[in-house]
């Protein structure tokens, strides 16, 4: 078991295809870096220099204009979050208000691949979230115990190469669904690989008891990317609401 956010903070890379606003962009990494937030800067014209400089990147903002083929190219890199430089100035202020409140819960990735991983830890991380991975059931069952605020789980199981008897989908759904008896808050999301396997199978196991959708990791990468908006935009607006009060 592995705790990803005490080993990767969350890092912006601001991106310049030019030094028109090299300045400006060096006082957003200073005030950046006064969070638990790492932020750098690449000022090139080369495409291919910046995606190598995003690699460990949660999120990159650019000064040109965020078009659809960059963020697609970022995306297939394994970035998930871009933003142009009016949005990320438009979210900030969220992104700097939750490191001052700490961590808003614990989001568990469970027997995810290596690439759906990184890039959910890595969405999760910049909203402020403890990220824990687990590739075993007595992981998982540890993990459950400190009431998590959701769960991730490939139902695939693509990294377990030697599975024991307990490491299948079956027990892990029996887990979760215990889980989500003690904590109805708790919420749960099942990636599924749809070119694999039957799904007349996967509709008729216990997947129905923890969550009502099956999602492809294009799918569910999406969802998480808006759940994670949607529950940091309903905690600063109840933190707003608790300060006036």
């Amino acid at each position: 078991m592995s705790v990803l956010s005490q080993l990767q903070p969350a890092r912006i890379l601001f991106y310049l295809p030019d030094e028109k606003n090299l300045k400006f962009a060096h006082s957003l990494v200073n005030e950046v870096n006064q969070t638990d937030i790492q932020a750098d800067i690449v000022y090139t014209d080369s495409e291919a220099l910046m995606l190598e400089k995003a690699t460990e990147s949660s999120l990159v903002v650019s000064f040109g204009s965020a078009t659809g083929r960059l963020g697609t190219l970022l995306y297939h890199t394994g970035i998930p979050f871009h933003l142009s430089l009016p949005e990320f100035q438009m979210y900030w202020p969220s992104f700097f208000q939750k490191n001052q409140k700490g961590t808003p819960g614990t989001i568990i990735l469970a027997y995810l691949s290596n690439h759906v991983e990184r890039i959910s830890a890595s969405m999760a991380q910049l909203y402020g979230y403890e990220v824990i991975t687990v590739h075993s059931i007595q992981d998982l069952q540890k993990v459950l115990k400190g009431m998590p605020s959701h769960l991730v789980f490939d139902q695939d199981m693509p990294n377990i190469k030697h599975k024991t008897s307990q490491d299948n989908r079956e027990t892990v759904f029996r887990h979760l669904k215990s889980a989500r008896r003690q904590n109805p808050r708790f919420s749960v999301s099942v990636i599924k690989d749809f070119d694999q396997g039957s799904l007349f199978e996967d509709l008729g196991s216990s997947v129905k008891d923890v969550t009502p959708a099956l999602l492809s990791p294009e799918e569910f990468l999406t969802f998480f990317r808006s759940l994670l908006f949607d529950y940091n935009y309903e905690r600063i607006t109840r933190q707003m609401n608790e300060s006036i009060a």
